[in-house]
């Protein structure tokens, strides 16, 4: 019996002590969603073989991230797969329910028509409609996909 009393002390202290520790906040972190998005794009821009560079603006209360994907006049023309499974990731990730509070841009930057609207259809096909999810094309001779994801601060 003595050697329990040790044992049912530190049960006691360290019920005592998580009972002090704050819980888990319940409802959406926005944060995190910020953080995640920009993360998951990150990765699987990087998994798919492609560059990309990260920017971060701040204007007042609002905040946006752009990320830029370079795409290569051959993965372009050539309708590589890779470029296929990129743009098709990205537009999952995008379309995800969790994202769908983050108002996003996706510009699709490319020399001609025919490969504008290649991407766009991949793209569209991939966000199915979300309303949150805006596409626009534009003559680009650098090829390259902009993603934009506005962040609204609520003062908290």
């Amino acid at each position: 019996m003595d050697r329990l009393r040790p044992i049912a002390t530190m049960v006691c202290v360290l019920t005592a002590l998580s009972a002090c520790t704050p819980s888990k906040p319940h409802g959406p972190d926005m944060t995190m969603a910020q953080d995640d998005i920009r993360e998951r794009l990150s990765d699987v821009i990087t998994l798919d073989g492609f560059s990309h560079g990260l920017r971060r603006h701040r204007d007042g209360l609002e905040h946006y991230d752009e990320i830029n994907i370079s795409i290569s006049l051959d993965s372009l023309k050539g309708r590589h797969l890779s470029l296929e499974k990129l743009v098709t990731d990205i537009g999952r990730i995008c379309a995800h329910p969790k994202y769908a509070h983050l108002p996003i841009r996706i510009f699709i930057g490319a020399g001609d028509d025919d490969d504008q609207m290649y991407l766009y259809a991949i793209l569209a096909t991939a966000v199915r409609g979300r309303p949150n999810v805006a596409l626009l094309t534009a003559y680009d001779s650098r090829n390259q996909l902009i993603v934009t994801v506005l962040h609204r601060d609520r003062g908290e």
